[in-house]
């Protein structure tokens, strides 16, 4: 099954974190980016790897809890 993708603003939304924390994620390889689009593209993100933020049950705008991070991916040992 092909992957959901987002942009960054979705992706925000979801987790109930600025966009910056989106990007820094996707440079730490927390999670993946996709590019859509010729040249550089429209960057997206896997909306299965984005976690969820808690929101209120009545103005789903408040945020209860953010999301914690995705975990870091595990680093390969160097080559000798």
């Amino acid at each position: 099954m092909p992957p959901i993708l987002i942009d960054i603003k979705a992706a925000a939304w979801q987790a109930g974190r600025p966009e910056s924390t989106i990007r820094w994620w996707a440079h730490t390889g927390r999670i993946t980016t996709h590019r859509l689009g010729p040249g550089r593209g429209q960057v997206r993100y896997d909306a299965d790897e984005i976690p969820i933020a808690v929101r209120d049950e009545h103005n789903a705008d408040v945020i209860l809890v953010p999301c914690k991070p995705p975990p870091l991916p595990e680093r390969q040992p160097a080559a000798a």
